[in-house]
């Protein structure tokens, strides 16, 4: 979870699906098809047109994509993180 106190928290056995949702620059762009053809640790590959609203509460700005964590309850974005070992 990004926050500290999250609101909503999964009780175990809850299912959760990692979407990534990516808005096209222009009606004519294919690069939908490179990421759902590539790495799979995308996700569900969701495709936004240039008319259609972010399902955040903030934009997606044109040619970017989105990763989030979605279960009924919620859809929240996923961050990319790095572990530091701090214990040597």
């Amino acid at each position: 979870y990004c926050e500290e106190r999250p609101l909503l928290v999964g009780n175990v056995g809850m299912g959760a699906r990692l979407c990534t949702y990516y808005q096209k620059p222009a009606p004519g762009d294919q690069t939908d098809t490179l990421l759902r053809n590539g790495s799979n640790s995308l996700g569900s590959v969701l495709i936004l047109d240039p008319a259609d609203k972010s399902p955040f509460l903030g934009d997606i700005k044109a040619g970017c994509s989105q990763s989030c964590l979605e279960t009924n309850m919620y859809s929240q974005s996923c961050l990319l993180g790095c572990t530091v070992s701090t214990n040597n």
